[in-house]
């Protein structure tokens, strides 16, 4: 699954089954848990 967000995203407790990659949108968003894959898109 593929999460779009500026980071204030409600994450779940714990991973599931599925890959989950959040693309953190913005400056300095919040970091989802240790567990999420990330990418960070600028602003620009």
């Amino acid at each position: 699954m593929i999460v779009l967000t500026d980071g204030f995203t409600p994450w779940p407790e714990a991973p599931s089954s599925s890959r989950l990659i959040a693309a953190l949108i913005g400056a300095d968003p919040p970091p989802p848990p240790a567990w999420v894959e990330t990418v960070h898109v600028p602003r620009n």
